[in-house]
């Protein structure tokens, strides 16, 4: 069990070289400030302000937990859609990562570009506070503030992962991670090798197979807050 009562899923120094060299991953906690990667035990719910009302409970056979949007960038509400750097074009240098290590910062450039609210589509006026980075940033639970919305590739392992939770492995929990339609949202916008396009997509994944998904960031799923130490 991890400081923050969920569950450690991941070593950033666990395929280094040496005392100092790094992995696969490129990461050394010695460079990165933090080894290790911990996931809540279960989802995360937010019935009305994702400061005073989250939770991370269980689920019952008859509610499963809250599905939330990624969210939408706009300077008016019926203008373009724009990544959180906003910009109509994707950089590395500001905008949402996809690997191992950026879901943290990821979360925090959503919530620096979105606010207090995010349009929950590509157009109209519909709006709301319960956006997954925003919940996620938000959170207090076990003792801890510093959650956030994990990146796809940190999704990716936490689905590489998922036998470590009870919430996979026991029913009715497992309902939730094993559901194709109930996959999860991550903290990475999505885009190509040459995008140019207008901010509509982020990566989601869905736990029944692990696949990753490209989706209208309109799409609204689960979400397993994490958080790194």
């Amino acid at each position: 069990m991890g400081p923050g009562g969920g569950i450690i899923f991941y070593d950033c120094d666990a395929d280094n070289v040496g005392d100092t060299g790094t992995g696969a991953d490129n990461l050394s906690s010695l460079v990165a400030g933090w080894q290790y990667l911990e996931a809540s035990p279960y989802d995360v719910r937010a019935y009305t302000d994702p400061k005073t009302n989250s939770t991370v409970t269980g689920i019952s056979d008859l509610e499963l937990p809250a599905q939330y949007y990624f969210g939408y960038s706009r300077n008016i509400d019926d203008g373009s859609n724009l990544y959180v750097n906003g910009s109509s074009e994707y950089s590395f240098s500001n905008c949402t990562r996809l690997e191992i290590g950026s879901g943290l910062e990821n979360t925090n450039k959503i919530v620096s570009s979105y606010g207090n609210s995010t349009y929950t589509f590509s157009s109209g006026t519909n709006k709301t506070n319960l956006y997954a980075a925003n919940v996620c940033k938000n959170l207090e639970y076990g003792g801890k503030d510093d959650w956030f919305l994990p990146s796809r590739d940190e999704l990716k392992e936490l689905y590489n992962q998922r036998d470590l939770f009870d919430s996979y492995k026991e029913y009715p929990y497992a309902y939730a991670f094993r559901q194709e339609d109930y996959g999860y949202c991550s903290s990475s916008e999505g885009y190509t090798a040459n995008e140019t396009g207008d901010g509509l997509y982020a990566f989601f994944v869905e736990f029944e197979t692990g696949l990753e998904l490209s989706n209208l960031k309109s799409t609204n799923r689960f979400i397993r807050p994490i958080r790194r130490f």
